[in-house]
């Protein structure tokens, strides 16, 4: 006789102590109205858990495709910000263009943008060290963010120069990475 079964006699003598509980009465129904209504309500309870996990996978598939939806408008989303952005660096751009013709006769190179971005790169290097307590530099996080907005300022425009469609790129590049490290992660 199991554990349980035993726990069921007693609960059954408890319940009715001027009637012998036998084993038999625990494996049919017959003549045992406690257990023939304990399997009713297990029977029951086994519907409604298998109805509420249908249920919910169901609800785990409409998430996913609600997931998928969502992933796609914020990519379009993104897209347009990041179109705006690089538009407006843009604009910027042509106003240095500009500048550059009435000041020096030409504007610069893609070679010359790019040494003026490697500059603001080590100009943000600085900032983040002063950040850090490693050096004294002016200008506290307000430099560091505008020091920020010049390198990402640089890039979309050398995106646009080269032709580089910068949000599939960077989509792309995160999808490798994400990949890359989760594997390293499942393998450590």
């Amino acid at each position: 006789m199991t554990a349980i079964n035993a726990e069921y006699i007693a609960a059954f003598r408890q319940r009715s102590p001027n009637r012998a509980a036998s084993p038999d009465c625990l494996t049919t129904a017959s003549g045992c109205p406690e257990l023939a209504c304990r399997r009713k309500r297990e029977a029951e309870l086994r519907t409604t858990v298998t109805r509420t996990f249908e249920e919910a996978r169901e609800i785990g598939r409409s998430v996913r495709r609600h997931r998928s939806t969502v992933d796609v408008m914020e990519a379009s989303d993104r897209q347009t910000d990041l179109d705006r952005v690089q538009d407006r660096a843009l604009q910027i751009k042509n106003l240095y263009d500009d500048m550059n013709q009435a000041q020096r006769g030409r504007t610069w190179t893609r070679e010359e943008f790019t040494l003026g971005f490697t500059g603001d790169v080590g100009d943000l290097a600085k900032l983040v060290m002063a950040q850090e307590g490693a050096r004294d530099m002016p200008g506290g996080r307000q430099a560091l963010g505008h020091e920020l907005a010049d390198c990402l300022w640089a890039v979309l425009v050398l995106a646009s120069e080269y032709d580089i469609d910068l949000a599939a790129e960077f989509d792309r590049t995160m999808d490798q990475l994400s990949t890359a490290i989760k594997a390293q992660l499942n393998g450590a």
